[in-house]
């Protein structure tokens, strides 16, 4: 369940934050994102959300780094959706092609802009408004694919910018489309 942040440390939070203030607040272990220039406390993941978001990562990071596709990036990473108010979200997993990285490389802090594709695993204290919001914010920012992955239904539902959602059962093959050229795993072999 999302938690809006109205304090912290016993100090009232001023309205909207930008991404860069976002950085400077202490985490304290929780996970904060920022809609709309307010600060959200999103639930933490636990071991099976974590198993599977590790499992999609590293069969990304293998395929993207054997064929120099670009980057993927860890659990917790955070992109920058929209400025002004500021929209900065973390994806369990996420892609960004070769000619989207910066000249300069990645560094610290947020990426500065939507990925690619965007992993969310939902885990059983999600709820499905906190859900689809954050699905319309990864396909306002600009991401071209993302991949929700319903560990208790164990499947996959795919989202793309145009076009009706699709749910993969664990018997399919889920496929990084034009995203992530070449990517195939199967959806079973998520859920170990």
């Amino acid at each position: 369940m999302t938690t809006r942040i109205t304090t912290l440390t016993g100090r009232r939070l001023k309205t909207l934050f930008t991404a860069e203030e976002l950085l400077c607040l202490p985490a304290d272990g929780r996970r904060l994102e920022l809609v709309k220039g307010r600060v959200y406390e999103m639930p933490l993941a636990d071991d099976r959300q974590t198993g599977v978001a590790v499992r999609i990562g590293a069969a990304l990071e293998t395929h993207v780094k054997g064929n120099s596709l670009g980057a993927a990036f860890p659990m917790g990473t955070k992109f920058v959706l929209g400025r002004d108010p500021d929209t900065v979200r973390a994806a369990d997993s996420a892609f960004v092609g070769r000619g989207r990285i910066p000249e300069n490389g990645l560094h610290q802090g947020c990426f500065p802009m939507a990925p690619d594709l965007a992993v969310e695993v939902v885990s059983p204290q999600d709820r499905p408004l906190d859900v689809r919001e954050k699905i319309e914010d990864w396909l306002q920012g600009g991401t071209r694919l993302i991949w929700v992955v319903q560990r208790v239904q164990r499947t996959v539902t795919i989202y793309r910018p145009l076009g009706d959602p699709t749910e993969l059962s664990e018997g399919a093959s889920l496929d990084g489309e034009e995203v992530v050229a070449g990517f195939t795993c199967e959806v079973r072999d998520l859920f170990v």
